[in-house]
């Protein structure tokens, strides 16, 4: 009997044993689930849910330009890779491609879009990469990094490309002076998230119109925004600036990458 009540317990505690070890791996594999999936993540649309804390800031445009004596299209590229993470959305000139106000802090090495090398601009406490070149427009886009300090090895496609430029951004507006200009962005561009809207006579002394919007925001200029306008000035221009974002989380480090496509060309006044 004391046999039987001794076996029957070793059994009891072996079962409890072996119970205990497959509780406590499914608990360390649904942790580690969890931990991957904070680590890494596929690619978003838009921008993450807090835009104030990034790592890294990844930014391409092509402008092209169909004004008179200045036709030709430019690539323009800047990144800026920062730990801990900080606003660097916040700190960009995405209208004048002037670069970052926020800096990066982390060195990535050699970084390229495109396969076309950004340079990097170094100082005691700032580091960003940058590229201005003539080039053919491309819709695909593709970053690559050296990676360091964290931030993983990067060869990377933005799958939504480029905002896409519609027919109608190649048609030259006519604009009335006297009449309320309707201006809806879905005309001009698909794929974008953002749109900037500039007119403007060429004269420094007067005040341009300068609208932000949302996509499918349609806005309706009234005629007297541009009383300002000299009123023998014939032919003015007209900036269409489309943005699209994407953010993704790779090694625990969150990226935003943004893609933008400029049309810049002329446009007729009259009274």
């Amino acid at each position: 009997m004391l046999k039987l009540k001794k076996s029957f317990f070793m059994k009891f505690t072996l079962s409890i044993g072996l119970f205990s070890i497959l509780l406590f791996s499914c608990t360390k594999e649904k942790r580690g689930i969890a931990q991957e999936i904070l680590e890494n993540s596929s690619m978003q649309l838009g921008l993450p849910e807090n835009n104030k804390k990034i790592n890294g800031c990844l930014y391409a445009c092509y402008k092209r330009n169909y004004t008179p004596g200045n036709a030709g299209t430019l690539l323009i590229s800047h990144a800026a890779f920062t730990d801990p993470a900080n606003g660097l959305m916040q700190g960009f000139d995405r209208f004048n491609d002037y670069g970052f106000t926020v800096w990066g802090n982390v060195d990535v090495g050699n970084v390229s879009f495109n396969t076309k090398a950004l340079s990097k601009n170094l100082s005691v406490s700032t580091l960003v990469y940058k590229t201005f070149i003539s080039a053919q427009i491309q819709s695909e886009a593709i970053w690559a990094s050296e990676g360091n300090r964290g931030f993983s090895a990067l060869d990377i496609k933005v799958n939504r490309g480029f905002p896409l430029a519609l027919p109608k951004t190649q048609v030259t507006d006519s604009i009335s002076r006297a009449s309320n200009f309707l201006f809806n962005p879905d005309e001009y561009f698909d794929n974008y998230d953002s749109l900037t809207l500039y007119l403007t006579d060429g004269f420094p002394n007067t005040k341009p119109i300068k609208k932000s919007l949302v996509k499918g925001q349609v806005v309706n200029i009234p005629a007297s925004e541009f009383s300002s306008f000299y009123p023998a000035v014939t032919q003015g221009s007209i900036l269409l600036y489309a943005y699209n974002y994407s953010h993704q989380v790779i090694n625990s480090k969150t990226y935003v990458f943004e893609l933008s496509t400029k049309i810049v060309r002329s446009v007729y006044l009259f009274p």
